[in-house]
This record gives structure tokens, sequence and C-alpha cells, in this order.
């Protein structure tokens, strides 16, 4: 074949994967004449290329587990046939919108990097794009929205020289959801409407429906119900008809998540039960069965709520890979044997599974007696058989993960002969998605310990073990939302420690963070319910927000709360000794209106009654549960004449 038929087949598969941001149909069809042509011209790098774009296609329409399969075969035939960098640079491209599809961040991440590194010894400026854009959206979904700029402003630069400016409109998407990230709503705004005027004149209708998704979720997290609603029901018509997956069910979400908002629970629990099913992929089913969660928590359907929260927790372990199935190969005339669990070591000299993973091969052995000199010059027993009986027939296949072994899967047989080349090749299957489900449990399981470290340090105080305030506001609008439904108290508590600066300038700030941990103590032993949050509210100003108790009875509380930190002696400089003591304010109501515009109300008021407890001698407490009355000063009974 000519060089001009292999660049007209090069150029087919740069078109269809641009295609895919505005028809995935129409690149589908590219895509597939790419491979036809390829394939009757016999030119074996674009046979492989339009194999991976067909791959990419299949991410996009939001198939994952049947892009995994493909991408699995491609990466075997690649290591295979040892195809040029210019493939490896697309399929890494590929891999890094699966794992990102996947939430596995850190190997799209890599995915990414070696994409540009490749794009940047080929000099393929679309694919350094590709590659920056793909890091940005890594960053960006991680909330590192700086980085996300940067990756982002770098894509745009090698856009430049494309002559398709779809990929210019695909990062000014992206720039617009930095923006929505860093707090710049209206530049937000802006450069997402721009960017939607210009799809929608160009026809690149899968950047109109993602930059619709973005717009309207935007609009409902400003409040803006209407404009949300329009944005979304006009992108879920449109992702649905051209079956766009990934965006449709983003907006679905999107618009029951509205409905319930509006307090439409019947509307909203109707959307996502016709979305279910019209089917769904793994990783949208955890949001829909919390979102049934939320409702029929809502609707007073607290077994319901659970039973789907329950779901959904079943449903995230086992798309994340915390289950790991396998299969035995059954024939006839072969006899499977139960084996103890063993530990070998990768430097074992007489063991075949030693073998396999240090020379990364496989092994087929017909008759264990003659052949297995081949490998070992003594073998090891791989369980106690009864009566001296030996394995003479043996299947070892390493487990792969990209270029890494992490593991071997084995068959074994008394019989001779009893494995073919027939059964290798099942084995070799079997052994890539198994290669893939290992290493992503292990990967899995590292990062749920990981965002479980993260989870507590963001939510809580490092030096008091409270909750910190962004935690405390999250749990305050679910305890109001308990308390409007329940008609129940919803009351917040405001603590000052006095004279604290004091503490610090007469004895350190090493001592005043020990009382400050200590009190923090004390405090979370008295508030400590289902529905109680006790945060560090900044410096020593601490907070309780309380459900199901009126102001009355959380000034009681507070009072015990006082004379147990009355009785406490701190060590101070010089062998010094002292006590703390503390003003407090507390105010509640029964909730009636929205959280969102209720709650900083209630928060300055209470703040107000707690400067009043400091200008009136303090070490006392100001309450009310009516703002329009003036505070009035606790009196504990005990202490009443």
């Amino acid at each position: 074949m000519n060089q001009a038929d292999m660049i007209h087949i090069d150029s087919l598969c740069d078109q269809s994967l641009l295609m895919a941001y505005e028809d995935l149909s129409r690149a589908s069809i590219l895509a597939e004449e790419s491979l036809e042509l390829s394939e009757q011209l016999g030119y074996p790098k674009g046979i492989i290329n339009s194999r991976i774009i067909l791959c990419a296609l299949e991410i996009f329409h939001g198939n994952l587990d049947l892009a995994r399969d493909k991408m699995s075969q491609l990466e075997q035939d690649l290591v295979i046939q040892a195809s040029p960098d210019e493939c490896l640079m697309r399929l890494n491209h590929v891999r890094g919108l699966y794992f990102i599809r996947d939430g596995n961040y850190r190997d799209s991440f890599d995915a990414y990097t070696r994409c540009g590194v490749l794009a940047a010894r080929l000099g393929k400026t679309l694919y350094q794009g590709f590659s920056d854009n793909g890091k940005g959206c890594v960053k960006l979904d991680q909330h590192e929205f700086e980085d996300a700029d940067k990756y982002f402003k770098d894509a745009g630069r090698n856009f430049q020289s494309s002559e398709n400016k779809i990929v210019q409109a695909l990062v000014s998407l992206n720039e617009g959801c930095v923006f929505r990230g860093l707090g710049k709503i209206e530049q937000a705004e802006t450069l997402l409407k721009d960017t939607l005027e210009l799809t929608v004149q160009k026809g690149w209708k899968i950047i109109e429906c993602s930059v619709l998704d973005e717009l309207g979720s935007m609009m409902l997290e400003e409040g803006k119900f209407d404009q949300a609603e329009a944005y979304i029901d006009e992108g879920i018509e449109k992702s649905g008809r051209m079956g766009y997956q990934n965006t449709y069910m983003n907006l679905v979400y999107e618009k029951a998540r509205l409905l319930i908002q509006k307090g439409q629970l019947d509307r909203a629990e109707q959307l996502l039960q016709e979305s279910s099913s019209k089917g769904q992929n793994d990783r949208y089913r955890p949001v829909y069965y919390q979102l049934f969660a939320e409702i029929q928590e809502l609707q007073g359907d607290y077994r319901g709520a659970l039973a789907n929260y329950k779901t959904m927790h079943e449903v995230l372990n086992k798309i994340r890979g915390d289950q790991v199935f396998y299969s035995i190969l059954k024939q006839e005339n072969k006899i499977l044997l139960p084996l103890k669990a063993v530990k070998i070591h990768i430097d074992d000299a007489d063991s075949l599974f030693a073998w396999s993973v240090r020379n990364r091969k496989e092994i087929l052995i017909r008759d264990g007696v003659n052949d297995f000199h081949d490998y070992v010059s003594k073998i090891k027993s791989f369980g106690e058989l009864q009566d001296g009986e030996f394995f003479h027939s043996l299947i070892c296949i390493p487990l792969w993960y990209i270029n890494d072994v992490v593991g071997v899967i084995s068959v074994q047989s008394l019989q001779k002969n009893a494995y073919s080349n027939s059964d290798l090749e099942n084995l070799r299957v079997l052994g890539t998605y198994a290669g893939i489900a290992i290493r992503n449990a292990l990967q899995t399981g590292k990062m749920n310990e990981l965002n479980e470290t993260l989870k507590r340090q963001s939510a809580t105080d490092s030096l008091t073990g409270l909750a910190n305030r962004r935690e405390m506001v999250r749990q305050a609008k679910n305890i109001w939302r308990v308390c409007q439904r329940n008609k129940f108290y919803f009351t917040i508590i405001m603590i000052d420690l006095d004279h604290f600066k004091e503490v610090n300038d007469d004895h350190g700030h090493t001592v005043g963070d020990e009382v400050l941990k200590k009190f923090s103590s004390i405090l979370n032993r008295f508030f400590k319910r289902a529905l109680d949050c006790a945060c560090r509210y900044g410096g020593e100003e601490l907070m309780v927000v309380s459900g199901d108790i009126n102001p009355l009875e959380a000034a009681a509380r507070v009072e015990l709360l006082r004379e147990d930190l009355s009785s406490i002696e701190f060590s101070g400089k010089d062998n010094t000794s002292f006590s703390v003591q503390f003003s407090c304010g507390i105010y509640g109501e029964i909730p009636s209106e929205d959280s969102g515009k209720r709650l900083p109300r209630i928060t300055s008021i209470v703040d107000a009654y707690l400067y009043e407890a400091k200008n009136n001698g303090r070490n006392c407490t100001y309450l009310s549960d009516d703002e329009k009355k003036p505070a009035e000063k606790f009196i504990p009974p005990f202490n009443r004449s």
C-alpha cells in the first residue's frame, strides 16, 4: 500500500475521534470505514488505531464494561505485536478516558501523562492537547481547580493549531467549570453561555449537551430553579435523542434533585423510575439509589430509605472491585482437588508459579513427570495429595495488568494430557480479567483507606477533634430537615471561653491548646446524641447544633457542663494552676423555612446572645425561643431563691 492510503486512514481515525464530540453515530461510521479500509489494504497500524477509536466511542456511549473488554484485548495485542508509539499514544488516551469515567483518577492521570509524552515525541499536538485536557479533567473532578486551570490553558495552546475548532469549544466548557469551582460564578456563566451559543451555531450537539448539563447544575446550585429547569429539560431531550448516556444520566440526576428541592417528591421518584427502566451504567446506579433513599426519608418511609442506602453501598462495593469473582474450567476427565493455601517467594527455584512470575511466561505441562524439568530442577508440591499422587497436567498463566504481573492463575490435573492449547487460550482470557480485577481491588482498598482518612481530616478540627465549621454546616442542614419534618425544636448553642487571651498570654499557647482540647472533650460528652453536632466555630468559640431539644433544656445541659468544668484545675506556667469559665448564648425554634435562608439568621441571633452574656458579667447563659423578644439570663433551678 502507498503512503497516501496510510495518511488517509490515519486522518480518518483523527476525524472520527473529533466527531465523537459532535455526533456519535457519524463518528462510528468513520471509525468503521477506517477499520474496513485498513483490513482491505493490510495496514496493521490502521487496524489497531481504528479499534482504539471504536473502544473510545464505547466510552462516550457510556458502555464502560464493553469498553473495558475491548481495551483489555487491545493491551494484549499491543504487547504481542510490539506496536508503534502512535498506537500506544492513542491507547493511553483511551485508557485515560476510561479510568476517569470509572473514577480511578490516579490511573487516568498516569495514562494521560504517557499519552502526552508519546505525543510530544511524535509531534502530535492534537494528542498533546488531549493529554493536557484529560489531566485538567482529572484535577477538576478532584476539585484541584488551580491545577486544572493550568492544564486547560496548556490544552488550549496545543489545540490552537488544530483546524477543527470543536476542541477549543471543549476547553472553553472545561474552563467554565473551573471558574465555577473557584466561585467565579458570573465569569463561569458568561463563558458557558458563549460556548453554548457557539455549539448551537456549529451543530456540535454533544458538547452542547454537556454545556446544558453544567449550566443547569450551576443554576440549581445558585437557587435559580426556573433557569436550571430550562437548561436541564433541553439537555435531557437532546442527549436522550442522541443516545449520549453519560450526559443524559447526569441531567436526569440534576432534574430529580431540582424536583426534590421544589418539594415535588412524587415527580422526582417517577423520573428516576422511568430512567432506571431504560437502563443505566453502573456509575450512576449508586446516586440514583441515594436519591430514592432521600425521597423516602422525606416521605417518612425510613425502612425503604434504609433499604435503598444498603443497596447503594452494595452496588458501590461491586463496581469498585471489592468483590473479585473467579471461575474454574470444568471438563470431563479433569479432577478438581482442594488445595491448601501456600506462600511462595518469587525467587523460589523449585516453584513453577514463581518461575512463571519471574519469567513472565505461561506454562503448559502435559506430562509432569518428564516436562517439569524444562522449568525447575525439582518440583514443589502444590498441596497435600494422597498416596503419593502427583500432578501430571498443569497450566499456569501470569496475571497481567498493563506491564505488571500481579499474580498467577493455574489449573492442575492428576491425569496426563488433560489440557489442550484451547484450554490455555480460555485460561489466558480469564487471566486478563482476573489481573485487572485484582489490581483494581488492591488499588480500591488503598484508595478507600485514603478516602476515609481524608474524609475524617476534612470534617474534623485537628486540635479539638470536634467537627470543623464546614462539617457543622453540612450536619446542621440535615438536623434542620429532620426537625422541620417532625416539628422538633432546632437549637444552636454558642460558647466562648472567658478571658482566654489572658490564658495564652500568661501561660503560653501550648497550655491554651490543652485547655481547648479538655473543654472540647467535656462538651462532646454532654452533646453526643444523633441529633447533636459539636464543632469548633473559630478560635476559642465552640458551637453545638442540636435537634429535638428546646432552649431551656439546652441551657440546663450547659449548666451541667459548667459545673463539670468548674471542678477542673489546669496546670499553668511556673507550677501555677487556674480554672476557666465560659459565656453562652442559646436560641431555638421549630423550623418552618428553608435552612439555606434561615440558618445564617439564627447563627447571627445566637452570636448576639453570646455577646450579651459577655457584656453582663460573663460566666452565664442568655437564651430565647423568640427572636422578637429580648434574650433572658438563664438561672438554674438550684440557684433560684
